[in-house]
């Protein structure tokens, strides 16, 4: 009992961050280095026969975090938040959820699920995805989620918030219903004298506009269920203001975005979603230590805008992450150590306010 309660934390982010943003496509396609705050306030429940949606006084309880992508090619997509990381792939004209990790929690699929597919949401229909898996819990013990997953337009209305008023907001909700497993050792497949099983049930609203990224208003509940008994239920909302997002993602009302690849290979930077070179401010340099990383300020940068180093495999896993400033000469050096590494190909991601660079990196 005492892990089953442990797991309450692992999983209650690993449920929110299943099914990604459920809008893949158009001005909702996520664009390489975007990062939000969602405001966490108390529940504030909806009903779905309404086409009003009156979150106006919502009570703040102080808290915040911060959301933020990286778009890896073009069949790639991360989406870090909670401290946890997810993965999705891009599989014809669907997304499909393929990992998440958290600092103790890795999973990975036996059967994905879908979490958009072609015409979603805005047509009305459904997506019923079923999905498998597996992975370890604080590295000692197997793990194995089996379930459904479900995605539906509930309408299109109204959502009134503490400072603005949307029309045309289309709320979408999803569900998951998990039944997860942990193993007394970390040995696969479990054995039937599992020493812990809970059944996770998560119900996810979002609000979305046209004219912005990102969910507006996110209402989550988690419920957690032992012999068919619920033994802790948790609810939530999250606002991300549409005014940040305008000011933070620089994406006016009713502006349009359209997938595309944030990198070109070896030396070249993405050019893609409005980003400016930085090929010309970085330099990347390799030894037997590590990936020696410096980068100058560009004069055409408002401010400084701090800057962000990622290294993340081909499948879109972070291995390091490094951020910074500029000291008073207008330059920002930062080492990465590759020993430990799997051998094998890496991108490095340089970001630096409206800027973008990366270069492909062989660890051999």
């Amino acid at each position: 009992m005492k892990l089953f309660n442990i797991l309450f934390y692992s999983f209650v982010f690993c449920g929110q961050l299943c099914a990604g943003n459920e809008l893949m496509t158009g001005e909702h396609w996520p664009l390489q280095g975007d990062r939000v705050t969602k405001t966490h306030y108390e529940f504030m429940d909806m009903p779905s026969d309404t086409a009003v949606w009156d979150f106006s006084r919502v009570i703040e309880t102080g808290a915040s975090h911060e959301m933020e992508w990286m778009v890896l090619g073009d069949t790639v997509l991360v989406r870090m938040e909670h401290g946890g990381q997810s993965t999705f792939m891009v599989k014809g004209d669907s997304v499909v959820w393929i990992r998440h990790e958290h600092p103790l929690l890795l999973l990975t699929d036996s059967v994905a699920p879908v979490v958009f597919g072609n015409g979603f949401p805005f047509s009305r229909d459904s997506i019923v995805s079923p999905y498998h898996y597996k992975g370890s819990y604080s590295g000692n013990h197997a793990v194995e989620a089996t379930g459904n997953l479900i995605i539906r337009k509930l309408g299109t209305g109204t959502l009134i918030l503490p400072d603005d008023t949307l029309q045309d907001i289309v709320r979408i909700r999803r569900v998951t219903d998990s039944f997860i497993r942990v193993g007394k050792d970390n040995s696969l497949p479990l054995a039937n004298d599992d020493e812990s099983h809970f059944r996770h049930i998560q119900t996810v609203d979002r609000w979305y506009s046209p004219c912005h990224r990102y969910e507006l208003v996110e209402n989550r509940t988690d419920r957690y269920m032992s012999e068919n008994s619920v033994v802790k239920e948790t609810n939530a909302t999250f606002i991300c203001s549409p005014r940040y997002q305008e000011l933070m993602l620089q994406s006016p009302r009713g502006a349009q975005k359209s997938p595309g690849s944030p990198y070109a290979g070896n030396g070249q930077t993405g050019g893609g979603h409005g980003s400016m070179s930085l090929i010309d401010n970085v330099r990347v340099t390799c030894d037997a230590d590590g990936v020696h990383v410096t980068v100058n300020r560009m004069e055409s940068a408002p401010g400084d805008g701090g800057i962000s180093v990622v290294l993340s495999d081909q499948l879109g896993r972070v291995w390091h992450s490094l951020t910074g400033h500029f000291a008073d000469g207008g330059q920002w050096s930062g080492d990465i150590p590759t020993s430990g590494l799997p051998s094998g190909n890496y991108v490095l991601h340089v970001k630096n306010g409206e800027g973008y660079y990366s270069e492909k990196i062989s660890v051999r």
